[in-house]
């Protein structure tokens, strides 16, 4: 069961068996399979989420722990125990995850399970585009000019409203960002986007993304570069009951 084994990991971190032994490949599957359950319980699962430890729990326990990790990952007895517990806090959403990722990407880039991520996430981003039945596009089809720039006084705002890992290239995020502040709706769920979404938390001035989940805002609160808002796409805003519904209206028909 998918909570059970959170649980499991959560109590290895604090009882300091994760380490016990030491097997790089053994720690790699660990990892796959606590990043499968995350995903399986906040995508899939999400009623049972809700109704048994909360929908914030995944995220909530992997902030109480992210201390203990970094201790590991620092002043741990083994160069093996460091580096491990470097992978464990890059590759999981803790607390300023995407941070973590871009330092060992840079320092580690040869390390085959990081090589393995970058390129699983260019494939998926490849096969989300060669999915699509219409092949070009206009910008209007995914992005919104909200305010025009009026450089060099101020910049615009660019709102990306669908197919945002079009624009996951830091060279091009570089680019829009010298005329505009970006303002993000990305898909429902960061948790499957962990990785490519870490391009827009590097920009000079921070990325605004829109989200429609609380456990969503608690993880990317934490991430360097990017400031929230609670409002995303319509189907996540809760209903106003302050708001009284319209008496049926009577028509008669002559």
């Amino acid at each position: 069961m998918t909570l059970a084994v959170l649980r499991q990991f959560f109590r290895d971190i604090d009882t300091g068996a994760l380490f016990q032994p030491v097997d790089p490949a053994a720690l790699r599957q660990r990892r796959e399979t606590v990043r499968e359950a995350f995903f399986d319980l906040l995508l899939h699962h999400r009623p049972f989420l809700e109704a048994t430890v909360g929908l914030d729990w995944p995220y909530a326990q992997m902030a109480q722990r992210v201390e203990r990790l970094e201790q590991s990952a620092e002043q741990g007895e083994t160069a093996d125990i460091r580096r491990e517990a470097r992978l464990f806090l890059a590759l999981l959403p803790f607390p300023a995850q995407w941070n973590r990722l871009l330092q060992v990407e840079h320092e580690m880039g040869d390390h085959p399970e990081i090589r393995e991520l970058i390129q699983t996430e260019q494939e998926k981003i490849a096969a989300k585009v060669k999915k699509k039945s219409q092949k070009k596009f206009k910008l209007r089809h995914f992005c919104q000019v909200l305010k025009r720039p009026r450089l060099p006084e101020e910049k615009g705002i660019l709102r990306i409203f669908s197919l945002p890992y079009l624009f996951a290239d830091p060279r091009l995020l570089r680019e829009l960002s010298r005329k505009y502040l970006l303002y993000v709706e990305p898909p429902w769920g960061v948790l499957a986007r962990h990785t490519w979404l870490r391009a827009f938390s590097l920009l000079e001035d921070p990325c605004i993304l829109g989200v429609g989940g609380a456990e969503d805002a608690a993880f990317l609160e934490t991430q360097p570069g990017i400031r929230i808002t609670r409002l995303a796409h319509g189907d996540f805003l809760e209903d106003d009951v302050d708001i009284l519904p319209e008496p049926p209206k009577t028509v008669e028909i002559a």
